[in-house]
C-alpha cells in the first residue's frame, strides 16, 4: 500500500497514516536536458528533524558538495564497511563474530537499499531476533550496536549514502538479564583438584589449575608459554591468547583487553607447574628431535604440540561427567577464582588480577557470589567499637 503524504511546507511532507514519518525532497541541480534532478529522503522523527535534514542538504548545495546519493544496497554497505573498517581495525575473532551478525541481517532484510532502512524496520528486526530466533537480550543488543556502527559510517560519508541521521539512536538497548554463571564452593573446587592430581592427566590438570588459581581465560591458558612463568618470584605474566575463528587457530600477542597483567602463583599451582615441567622434560628426552614440537607451551600434549582450545573444553567437560562433578563451564573456574578473591580483597585489586578495565564489571559479576556481607558488617562494627562478646552463661 502506497504511503499518502500531505505537504507541510516547502520540500517537506508528512505521512497521513504516521505523523512521525516525514519525506524531504532534495534537489541536486539539472541534468543535460535541463531537467531537475531530485531525490526524496524518508525519516522518522519530528518536523525539526526534517527541517534539519533539508538545511544540511541546502548548505551542501551552497558549498557545491551536494551529490545525488547512489542507491546502495545493504550488501554493498556491508562489503564497503568490512573493506574499509572491519577488516582493517578488528582482530580475526572480532571479524568472525561481526560477519555472523551481518549474515543474520542480510538473511532478514535481503538486498534492501539502505535508504529504505528506518527505525521501525530495525526495531522489528530486533523483535524478530528476540522472539522468533530466541536470542538473548545481550546478543540482540550486539545487532543493534552493529547497525548503529553501520549508520555512523554512512553519515561520515553522507555524499555517498545520503544519510544525515542515525535511525538507531531512537532505539533503546534491551535490558540485559543478570549475568548467569555457576561456580564451585571451596570444598567442591578442592575435590576437583585432588581428583585431577590422582588421574595423572598432567595437561588437563595444569589447564584447570591456571583457570582456578589465576583466573586465566581459556584463550590465555592455551597461549601461556614457559618464558612468561617466573618460578623464582612465583609470578605469571599473561600477555597473549590462542583461540579459534572459523575453525582456524588464531594466535595474538595481546589479551582480550589488550593489557598485560601479572598474577601470583599459589602453592598448589606452584607444585602443579613443577610436575608438568618435569613431565614435559621427560617426554622431550624420550621423543627427541622431530617427534617433539619445540613451542614451549605450558599447556600442551606429551609431544609438545599445543592443544586445540575447543578440545580443552570438551575434555574438561568429559572429566567432570565421568567423575561425578557438578558441571560448570571451564570459564566458570575463572569466575570461581575471582568470586573467592572478592571475599578477602578489594574490588580494585580483584579487577587488576582479572584483567577488567572497569571495577564495576568486577563488582557486578562477583560482588555477591559468596555474599556474607551482612555478617561481616556486624563483626567489623563490633571490632571497630571494641565490643567484646561474652561467652554463653556470662552476665
Amino acid at each position: 500500500m502506497a504511503v499518502k503524504w500531505k505537504k507541510i511546507e516547502k520540500n517537506i511532507y508528512q505521512s497521513i497514516e504516521n505523523p512521525r514519518k516525514y519525506k524531504v525532497v532534495l534537489y541536486f541541480g539539472r541534468d543535460e536536458r535541463n531537467k531537475l534532478i531530485s531525490s526524496s529522503k524518508v525519516i522518522e522523527g519530528n518536523l525539526a528533524d526534517a527541517r534539519k535534514l533539508l538545511k544540511l542538504h541546502e548548505a551542501d548545495q551552497v558549498k557545491q558538495m551536494a551529490q545525488k546519493p547512489v542507491k546502495v544496497t545493504i550488501q554493498e554497505l556491508v562489503d564497503n564497511w568490512n573493506t574499509t573498517i572491519g577488516d582493517v581495525q578488528n582482530v580475526e575473532t572480532t571479524q568472525t563474530s561481526t560477519r555472523n551478525l551481518q549474515r543474520h541481517m542480510l538473511d532478514y532484510f535481503g538486498n534492501i537499499r539502505v535508504d529504505k532502512l528506518n527505525t521501525s524496520l530495525i526495531r522489528k528486526y530486533m523483535v524478530y531476533l528476540r522472539k522468533e530466533k530466541g536470542l538473548s537480550a545481550k546478543t540482540v543488543n550486539k545487532h543493534r550496536t552493529h547497525f548503529h556502527t553501520l549508520f555512523d559510517y554512512m553519515i561520515s560519508e553522507e555524499e555517498v549514502y545520503g544519510v544525515y541521521k542515525n535511525p538507531v539512536d531512537a532505539i533503546k538497548p534491551y535490558p540485559v538479564e543478570e549475568f548467569d554463571h555457576e561456580i564451585y564452593s571451596p570444598e567442591e573446587a578442592k575435590e576437583l583438584l585432588i581428583a585431577l592430581r590422582a588421574s595423572g592427566r598432567y595437561a588437563l590438570e595444569i589447564a584447570v589449575n591456571l583457570a582456578f588459581w589465576c583466573g586465566c581465560r581459556r584463550e590465555e591458558t592455551c597461549a601461556l608459554e614457559w618464558p612468561d612463568v617466573d618460578m623464582e618470584n612465583r609470578e605469571i605474566k599473561i600477555c597473549q591468547v590462542r583461540t579459534t575463528a572459523k575453525g582456524t587457530i588464531v594466535e595474538r600477542k595481546s589479551t582480550k583487553n589488550k593489557e598485560i597483567r601479572t598474577v601470583g602463583i599459589p602453592a598448589w599451582l606452584y607444585d602443579c607447574l613443577q610436575l608438568v615441567k618435569e613431565r614435559q622434560q621427560e617426554m622431550k628426552a624420550l621423543l627427541q628431535g622431530e617427534y617433539f614440537t619445540e613451542r614451549d607451551f605450558v599447556f600442551c600434549h606429551d609431544n609438545g604440540k599445543p592443544w586445540n582450545p575447543n578440545s580443552l573444553s570438551n575434555q574438561y567437560k568429559d572429566f567432570l561427567k565421568k567423575n561425578g562433578f557438578k558441571h560448570i563451564r571451564y570459564h566458570d573456574l575463572r569466575h570461581t577464582n575471582l568470586s573467592m578473591l572478592m571475599t578477602r580483597m578489594s574490588a580494585v585489586d580483584v579487577a587488576k588480577i582479572g584483567g577488567h578495565k572497569q571495577v564495576s564489571t568486577t563488582t557486578d559479576i562477583y560482588g555477591h557470589s559468596f555474599d556474607d556481607s551482612v555478617e561481616r558488617g556486624a563483626e567489623t562494627m563490633d571490632e571497630i567499637m571494641g565490643v567484646v562478646l561474652k561467652k554463653e552463661g556470662e552476665r
